[in-house]
């Protein structure tokens, strides 16, 4: 039954690791907030979310791992697209619209990670 549905699915176009994203989260919201909104957490959130400013360190990656994580990270800088967000992201912005064009991105940089960071918290609110 399921893989009809997804053979289905493949030819029409439909990105698989999206769908299944979206499964997961459908399947899995009602742990995800109650783990967002149990006592333990709220410390960690708090911490989180009081954190202005802090120093960028770039993340060791080697290129079959930064090769890995480039679709992941092409798809959601092309979600900021879309996004409606409190806090400006322009250097992610920039990115999202490279990752677009099809030019080559950084998700990850001295630019980016404090709007990283206030976006993270932004969705977590």
């Amino acid at each position: 039954m399921v893989s009809p549905l997804l053979t289905l699915l493949k030819e029409r176009g439909y990105d698989m690791v999206v769908l299944f994203h979206q499964y997961i989260v459908g399947a899995c919201f009602r742990k995800i907030l109650y783990w967002l909104q149990h006592n333990i957490s709220k410390p960690i959130l708090n911490s989180l979310m009081g954190i202005s400013t802090f120093n960028y360190s770039q993340t060791p990656c080697s290129s079959s791992e930064r090769d890995r994580n480039r679709n992941r990270n092409h798809d959601f800088l092309l979600a900021i697209l879309s996004f409606q967000t409190t806090n400006a992201i322009p250097n992610l912005n920039k990115q999202a619209q490279a990752a677009l064009d099809h030019q080559p991105f950084e998700i990850y940089t001295e630019e980016t990670h404090t709007e990283l960071h206030a976006l993270l918290c932004e969705l977590l609110e």
